[in-house]
């Protein structure tokens, strides 16, 4: 009668790069799991092992060890504004997890597996794991890092130096791929234009609106694809204000800006509150680059005394860029490269075009040009 082989020998650890299947965003995918850094191996059936060299009586053997009881490996590392985080896949139980990590954090055991720990990932119990948990993730950047082929997160959304198109969490490459990334400075967005619902289902809305005749709100949703078209467009005609405007309630203007929101985000949290202060609005246009800035009844913003915020923001917003701001501590320009090439739609119960055209000092002809 045989004898059972030892558990490392049923482990059957892989050494080498290898190829698995998991299920992305509904899709099955093939994903690279790359080689692991040396001293580690991954489990045939999920896992990562370390190696321990042991030295008995003067032989040195090895065995391998458990340090994580899933799948754990890096996927691919972003550069946003010169700083670096390199992300890992957990597949927990079939569950897929990305984990964000910092580079800075891998000069430091602790402050790496606190990073690591605040995303659910901790090594198997056991003296001294934590640090060959570090040793692991050290060992994956460190390995990328010679490599030095990092993807670019963008500044912004909408069209990119390359000729890629950034919405959501995901860039669009011209030559048909993609990948994804997170973004400090894209946090918010990132959160409401993620994809939601069916095509089919928002198509059969596109329809209804048009067996009801409300061109006016399809033509609105027009502008919202249009957007992403000003990129093209003549110099001087690349920021463009369109104004919704009816005295009257319940005639379809939040409806139709909602129709544009849907384009690109959620059809409501899409919209920037009227409240918001100009210098941040117009940092959103920037943010939100080829995407339009939409905001919804400006009525109580002209209606509180602001005479001048219309015309003061449809003459910024035609700008295409953000007003620099000097820094107070050194004769230095803070960097704002924000600019955007896009559409902005307004929505109130008041006309505006009469009062910019109206008794005042001067006359907002100019804006008059930049608005529809």
């Amino acid at each position: 009668m045989f004898a059972p082989p030892p558990a490392a020998t049923l482990a059957k650890v892989v050494a080498e790069a290898s190829e698995i299947e998991v299920e992305m965003d509904g899709q099955a995918q093939t994903i690279v799991r790359p080689k692991p850094p040396q001293g580690f191996t991954y489990g045939r059936n999920g896992g990562v092992y370390f190696t321990k060299t042991e030295i008995d009586g003067g032989e040195e053997s090895t065995s391998e060890h458990m340090l994580l009881p899933f799948d754990f490996f890096m996927l691919d590392t972003l550069v946003e504004d010169g700083v670096y985080t390199t992300r890992f896949l957990a597949i927990k139980n079939g569950s897929k997890t990305i984990v964000a990590v910092p580079n800075k954090v891998v000069t430091n055991k602790d402050a790496a597996t606190a990073a690591l720990a605040a995303q659910n990932i901790m090594a198997s119990f056991g003296a001294g794991n934590d640090k060959h948990l570090f040793n692991y993730v050290r060992g994956c950047i460190g390995e990328a890092s010679t490599e030095d082929n990092a993807l670019i997160v963008p500044p912004n959304y909408g069209w990119q130096f390359d000729g890629g198109f950034a919405v959501g969490d995901t860039v669009y490459k011209q030559d048909g791929s993609s990948y994804t990334f997170v973004s400090n400075k894209l946090a918010n967005l990132i959160e409401v234009t993620r994809p939601h619902g069916e095509l089919q289902d928002w198509a059969r809305v596109m329809h209804m609106l048009m067996v009801k005749q409300l061109w006016g709100q399809i033509a609105n949703l027009a502008l919202s694809f249009g957007s992403a078209l000003k990129q093209f467009t003549p110099a001087g005609a690349k920021a463009f204000t369109f104004h919704i405007a009816s005295s009257s309630s319940g005639v379809g203007k939040t409806l139709a800006l909602s129709l544009s929101n849907s384009v690109w985000g959620h059809p409501v949290n899409f919209s920037v509150k009227p409240a918001t202060s100009e210098r941040t609005m117009l940092q959103r246009a920037g943010m939100l680059g080829s995407l339009p800035l939409n905001i919804d009844e400006v009525t109580n913003k002209v209606r509180g005394g602001d005479k001048e915020w219309l015309p003061n923001h449809i003459f910024d917003f035609s700008q295409g860029g953000h007003k620099l701001k000097g820094m107070g501590s050194a004769n230095a320009e803070m960097r704002d490269d924000l600019h955007w090439s896009s559409n902005s739609t307004l929505t109130s119960n008041a006309p505006m075009m009469e009062a910019m055209m109206g008794a005042r000092e001067t006359t907002s002809n100019g804006e008059m040009y930049r608005l529809l």
